[in-house]
């Protein structure tokens, strides 16, 4: 009955969307605006300053966004009070991305 009443309301058929606790949200860490859940910013915003990041080509996934994550770099380094250096790995494997402050 509540899968029919969720498609009546447009909600998925999987039966997994719905009205959920603000409770259940916090728990699962939170929320994040719209565009800002990518795992190289969420791997970004945990480093200390000093450590490195590599994205291999295979893993970076963003089509017609750029040849990198350098337009992620640039977006922290302007929002944020940290700062990163993108580099090209040696061997055009991937990027290396450093926190330096």
């Amino acid at each position: 009955m509540l899968q029919n009443s969720n498609r009546k309301r447009g909600l998925s058929r999987s039966g997994n969307s719905g009205i959920i606790d603000p409770k259940d949200v916090e728990a699962k860490g939170g929320t994040l605006p719209m565009g800002k859940g990518h795992w190289v910013r969420k791997e970004l915003q945990t480093m200390e300053v000093g450590q490195m990041l590599f994205v291999h080509r295979s893993d970076w996934n963003w089509r017609g966004r750029g040849n990198g994550p350098s337009r992620i770099v640039s977006d922290l380094n302007k929002s944020t009070s940290h700062r990163f250096t993108t580099m090209l790995a040696a061997d055009g494997s991937g990027w290396v991305i450093e926190r330096v402050l």
